[in-house]
């Protein structure tokens, strides 16, 4: 059976990803004559020769699981097939598509998957269309889709922004359906085709719903668009629990709203009488502590990157950290964090610390964003700031 054991005979699941390496590179060797190693701590196949490439067998595995078992060696194979070759420019244009990546986390996703994979980082373009989101290119292919970095583009001879609206104008064109409806006031998106997300690119799609006031958006994952009114408190409510529990899918993106204004989106949070703005809150802290939490695990070296804890004041959600002793990397957040004489923790609000003084915060090239700070502030230039007090855990 050319390495291959009983169980994968009998068309049976290997009992762990041990067993589903050995017979992937059994498969390797009887299909292709590729020789491999297994990275059990990185979960990757490393195959040898003139197609070397890299394999993600944990992912594999899952699918492999999940799959009936009539289909297990067809879908193994498509695992361990070496990737088509990169497309023509001619080839590649009808099928490039715009895609959201939240901007917080993007580039630094990237780095831990460079870490993890042995490879060189490489952080393509984006257009900012919010805070928190922006646009990238991908190539939408029949079995996956593929992130395009400034590298392609350069081989195409290709400047992103223009590309970027022949993507748009491509999504466009898919983009002909109604919009369901999830709840009263709350509209979802119906094309289910994991470009879903990336219609915020086409504002005049969410002008047309029938919403009460100005259009607000989630992106909780790259299938889904959730739309409500910004003048609409039922509607925003419903919008929270979707959004809720829509982040727990694959690939979430960001609970973190927009509303579509005159010049495009913004990123929003709602007034506190208007719907549940603890829960919004929430969703804001959730996502920028993981952010500054991923940037901590991927940035090696340099000044101190303090960490980004969750707070709680007045029910609602909070983000902060102290201000480390001597030169450091701040964390955009919404408190820099003292001890008060009893111990309690107590903060001022970083931006106003930011406006009165700059001499303390320099912008980086960083993202998320991060400030330059020679030391932190004297006890005389911190007289005069009003304190909130503050409770760690949110």
């Amino acid at each position: 059976m050319l390495g291959l054991d009983w169980r994968a005979w009998l068309g049976l699941a290997p009992r762990n990803l041990d067993a589903f390496a050995h017979l992937a590179q059994a498969r390797l060797r009887q299909i292709r004559g590729e020789r491999s190693t297994f990275s059990k701590d990185k979960g990757l196949l490393v195959v040898e020769g003139s197609s070397h490439r890299l394999i993600a067998l944990d992912r594999a595995f899952e699918a492999y699981l999940e799959a009936p078992r009539r289909d297990r060696k067809k879908l193994l194979d498509r695992f361990l097939a070496p990737p088509p070759p990169f497309p023509s420019r001619d080839e590649a244009l009808p099928n490039l598509l715009p895609a959201v990546r939240n901007r917080y986390c993007f580039a630094n996703e990237l780095r831990k998957a460079a870490q993890n994979w042995n490879a060189e980082i490489k952080v393509p373009p984006m257009r900012a269309i919010a805070e928190h989101v922006g646009l990238v290119l991908v190539h939408d292919e029949p079995s996956t889709v593929s992130l395009i970095g400034q590298e392609h583009l350069s081989t195409w001879s290709l400047e992103f922004e223009p590309t970027l609206e022949r993507a748009i104008q491509n999504l466009r064109a898919l983009s002909d359906a109604p919009w369901e409806a999830l709840a009263p006031g709350l509209f979802l998106s119906p094309w289910s085709d994991f470009h879903d997300a990336a219609r915020i690119a086409l504002p005049d799609l969410f002008h047309r719903l029938p919403v009460r006031g100005a259009p607000v958006v989630t992106v909780p994952n790259r299938q889904t668009v959730l739309v409500t009114g910004d003048r609409d408190p039922r509607g925003l409510g419903a919008l929270l629990e979707a959004t809720r529990a829509m982040l727990a899918q694959d690939r979430p993106i960001s609970g973190i709203p927009l509303r579509l204004g005159e010049d495009g989106w913004h990123s929003w949070s709602p007034d506190r009488e208007a719907t549940n703005d603890e829960g919004w809150s929430e969703l804001r802290a959730k996502e920028v502590v993981t952010a500054y939490t991923l940037l901590k695990e991927v940035k090696a070296g340099g000044p101190e990157v303090p960490p980004v804890l969750a707070l709680t004041h007045d029910a609602r959600r909070w983000t902060g950290c102290f201000w480390p002793e001597g030169q450091s990397l701040l964390p955009s957040v919404d408190f820099m964090l003292f001890r008060g004489p009893a111990g309690e923790l107590r903060g001022v609000q970083q931006s106003r610390l930011r406006s009165e003084l700059p001499h303390l915060f320099q912008r980086s090239s960083d993202w998320p964003p991060l400030w330059q700070a020679p030391h932190p502030p004297s006890r005389s230039e911190l007289e005069g700031f009003e304190t909130t007090s503050l409770q760690e855990g949110a």
